[in-house]
């Protein structure tokens, strides 16, 4: 079953390879890019849709690697060109060859512990995310640690920004804090507002943002279902 949210994973079908290696013609960069992801079965992003969606159709986003000038490329293809869907790796998968390798498993621990170890609350998308999933060089001094974290409530996400806020990596510590119903919003943003020093925060949704602040926040996490 294809699960269609930001920042979740599909792969295509033959026929919607064959629809990617159509759409990239005109760019000998997409080109080279499509061939490799094509021949290695690796997956694309769900991207914000547009304002008016395409009929029966997705947008796709892949990031391309630094051999290929980390190119951001933009695709749609129709969801009957879409096998399945997936997640990008949780925090320990994605950081295991990194010298502060043990410092971020427990980060995990610590967040599974907070979100119930739930399959998929905590995932690393961006560059370090990208890198374990293809193995190609996405990762640069200055990259940030994405974090994609399902919260069940606005209780569970204060949880969560405190024990960022207390972590102490290499790298920044970047990423969002997905609610039910799949309104995500900046940890960091989210740690403004609790603390009051801003009245909104912009929140992503699979169809669009929207500002909001504290009061609409609260109950939209607590009246979706988990």
């Amino acid at each position: 079953m294809l699960q269609l949210e930001r920042n979740s994973l599909v792969w295509p079908t033959p026929e919607g390879w064959a629809t990617l290696h159509a759409q990239a013609l005109p760019d000998p960069v997409a080109q080279a890019v499509v061939r490799h992801w094509h021949a290695q079965r690796l997956p694309l992003v769900v991207s914000r849709q547009p304002c008016v969606p395409l009929q029966d159709a997705v947008t796709l986003g892949l990031p391309a690697p630094a051999q290929w000038e980390r190119r951001r490329l933009a695709f749609a293809l129709p969801l009957s060109q879409l096998a399945y869907s997936g997640r990008f790796p949780r925090l320990s998968e994605a950081t295991v060859r990194q010298r502060w390798r043990r410092r971020a498993q427990a980060l995990d621990l610590a967040l599974g512990e907070l979100l119930g170890h739930a399959v998929g609350a905590v995932q690393v998308y961006g560059s370090f995310g990208w890198q374990c999933l293809t193995g190609l060089r996405y990762v640069r001094e200055e990259s940030d640690l994405d974090l994609r974290l399902a919260v069940p409530d606005l209780s569970a996400a204060q949880a969560v920004v405190r024990l960022l806020a207390s972590q102490s990596l290499p790298c920044r510590i970047d990423g969002e804090l997905v609610f039910p119903g799949g309104c995500a919003v900046a940890w960091r943003e989210m740690a403004q507002l609790l603390q009051g020093q801003v009245p909104q925060v912009l929140a992503k949704r699979l169809d669009g943002i929207a500002l909001i602040g504290l009061d609409a926040l609260q109950p939209r996490a607590e009246a979706l279902p988990a």
